[in-house]
């Protein structure tokens, strides 16, 4: 079940005009497409799906029995079709981007939580092994994918009772690496953390060969942070 809060889902239930059991201008068969292609859920025939009702209960079952990430990406997806869609009627007002901006701001939270949520039930030692040896599993994943496990793992490493922790990395690395190489490194994958849109078209702007490094990178600062704490 997604941690969604009552307000988010009142939010969006007023956006997307869910009272009148409708979802926007969806039909049903738009609708199934739309959430197969985003989320891969069937939301007619999949199991636990399929009893007959309208598309607003079924995005409210999709809410209450899938995961935080599928969640996230969905709504994500439904924001953006609903701000094309009032922009197409000419009418999307300064309530409605009040609205959209408190919406993106909540699954932001929801996203990070469930990153972490990730990282903690994994052992340390485990995850440090798969990605500073390069293991099988490790290996057999795709750049995108190993830059969200490398990211997730700095930030788990760096973050202590909520705020992130600093490091004399300018002694630890002998002058290689410092502080500000280590903030530039996150800000520049933590579009691999997440799966908005905003985030899909700015790993669109890194190269394979840039992936590549910045996944070797990663892999050394991960090996630096945690020797240091260890």
């Amino acid at each position: 079940m997604a941690n969604l809060k009552y307000e988010t889902i009142q939010c969006l239930e007023e956006l997307f005009d869910m009272q009148s059991g409708y979802v926007l201008d969806f039909s049903n068969s738009s609708f199934q497409r739309f959430i197969k292609g985003i989320i891969g859920i069937d939301i007619y025939n999949d199991k636990g799906y399929e009893n007959y009702c309208s598309k607003a209960n079924k995005l409210r079952q999709i809410f209450e029995t899938e995961s935080n990430s599928k969640v996230v990406k969905l709504i994500s997806a439904l924001i953006n079709y609903y701000e094309d869609y009032k922009l197409k009627n000419n009418n999307l007002t300064d309530y409605d981007k009040k609205k959209i901006d408190e919406t993106k701001k909540a699954i932001k939270d929801l996203e990070q939580e469930d990153d972490e949520k990730i990282i903690v039930s994994q052992d340390l030692g485990e995850l440090i092994q798969k990605i500073s040896t390069r293991n099988a599993q490790f290996r057999e994943m795709a750049l995108d994918e190993k830059l969200k496990e490398v990211g997730n793992l700095i930030e788990y490493l760096l973050k202590k009772n909520g705020n992130f922790i600093t490091l004399n990395y300018d002694y630890i690395s002998l002058g290689f690496i410092k502080e500000n190489d280590v903030k530039e490194y996150r800000k520049k994958i933590q579009c691999f953390r997440h799966s908005s849109q905003e985030s899909l078209k700015e790993r669109k702007k890194y190269t394979e060969n840039q992936k590549q490094f910045l996944v070797e990178v990663g892999i050394v600062m991960c090996n630096l942070i945690y020797n240091e704490l260890s």
